[in-house]
């Protein structure tokens, strides 16, 4: 786990573009194959108040390409489960104010909460923000 290492919010939103930068196979990341997005600081923004968020794009399984955010705290127990999900959907409105982003995946894992987005209806807004269409990359990469 990469070491915690808080950000304003104008500092992370600079750094979106080089975590949309490229596409992960969503399949290899659930074998263990290649290093996962949130081992690379590029993929990782921390929040001032503890939150973690992990950002990437991955391809599913039927071809289609989905924004995922995955969303933990450093404190599960000083920090309340409504707070944390108040950030939880509050942080993609910050990072993207001008995108309306429909959550079609909600999961848990023990460490986490995983949201996976549809794909905005204007790609190419969105991509002003994230400077240009992604490439496709091994998760080794």
């Amino acid at each position: 786990m990469l070491p915690n290492q808080p950000e304003k919010l104008e500092d992370m939103r600079k750094r979106l573009p080089a975590a949309l930068s490229c596409v992960y196979n969503a399949e290899d990341i659930e074998r263990g194959v290649g290093q996962r997005p949130g081992e690379k600081r590029q993929h990782v923004f921390d929040f001032e108040d503890g939150i973690r968020c992990i950002a990437s794009l991955d391809r599913q399984p039927d071809g289609h390409i989905y924004l995922h955010m995955s969303f933990s705290t450093i404190d599960w127990h000083g920090q309340s489960l409504p707070a944390f999900f108040a950030r939880v959907e509050q942080i993609p409105v910050d990072f993207w104010p001008d995108t309306i982003l429909l959550a079609v995946q909600q999961f848990m894992t023990p460490r986490a909460v995983h949201v996976i987005y549809d794909p905005p209806h204007d790609w190419k807004r969105f991509y002003e923000v994230c400077a240009g269409t992604p490439k496709t990359a091994s998760s080794a990469g």
